[in-house]
Formats: structure tokens, sequence, C-alpha cells
């Protein structure tokens, strides 16, 4: 056998092979239709069964509307909190000091305050009262004494 005729029968077996590709690939696609086809005539049938009308229909309607225009709302208060999350995002967040301001005059005297403050310890008889750490002084029940603190508020005795 010569080069030429080696070339000349592998040829025709490529050819033979690309035919069968495109026949596989042909009659796929022709099934698939088919398929696809039977299935969405299959959905029609079931949903012309779920025709509503009258008092349902319209009520079925206003429920779909207002589960849309709630959708809408949502993600609009959504985007509009955006920035209150990131303020919130870290752990101490409730320790910032730029949630409170204190208002000077002319001269660096404080006129005011407004939001949060860290400052105002107060002194009582049994123990520092302070709003950002309470804390509880251990009481007698019944002969057992039950104490409450929290994990980093000490009471003076």
């Amino acid at each position: 056998m010569s080069a030429g005729e080696k070339l000349s029968q592998w040829w025709r077996g490529a050819k033979r092979r690309l035919l069968a590709v495109d026949a596989f690939i042909d009659s796929s696609m022709y099934e698939g239709g088919r398929f696809s086809l039977a299935t969405l005539k299959t959905i029609a049938a079931f949903s012309d069964g779920l025709h509503v009308s009258g008092v349902r229909k319209a009520l079925i309607d206003f429920a779909c509307e207002g589960l849309n225009l709630g959708i809408v709302l949502l993600l609009a208060v959504l985007t509009l909190a955006q920035p209150a999350f990131r303020l919130t995002s870290d752990q101490d967040w409730l320790k910032r000091q730029d949630l409170a301001v204190t208002f000077l005059d002319r001269y660096g005297v404080e006129v005011g305050q407004r939001g949060i403050k860290h400052d105002d310890a107060v002194r009582s008889t049994n123990c520092l009262i302070s709003s950002s750490r309470p804390c509880w002084r251990p009481r007698t029940v019944a002969s057992s004494t039950i104490s409450a603190s929290m994990s980093s508020a000490r009471c003076a005795r």
C-alpha cells in the first residue's frame, strides 16, 4: 500500500466519523426538542386546571401585588440601612466615642452633651454605679449568699 492510498483511506474514515458525530448531534437536538414540547404541553394542561375567577381572583391579585410591593419596599429599606450596618459591624460599636457629641462655647467651657455618655459614673453608698457597666451587690437570702456580678465590674465595699 502506498502513502497516497493510506491517506485516502484515513480521510474516508475521518469523514465517516465526522458524519456519525453530526448525526448524533442532530438526533439529540431533535429528541430534546420533542421532549421539551411534550413537557410544555403537560405543564400547560395542568395550569389550565388552575383557573381562578371572581372574588378569589381579586384576593389572589391583591396578595400578589402586596407581595411585590413588600419585596420592593424591603429592598429599599435594606438599601437605606447599609450605612447603619457598616457602623455597627464592629464588636465594640457601643464603646466608640463618635456616637457622643460635647458642645463647647468659644472659651472651651462645656455647654451641653448629646449621645452616649461614657463618663457618667456615680458613687453610691454600696457600689460604684455606671450606666455603661452596672454592678450588683451580693445579697443574703435565707442563710445562703447569692452574688451576681458582671464579668468586669466589681463593687466597692
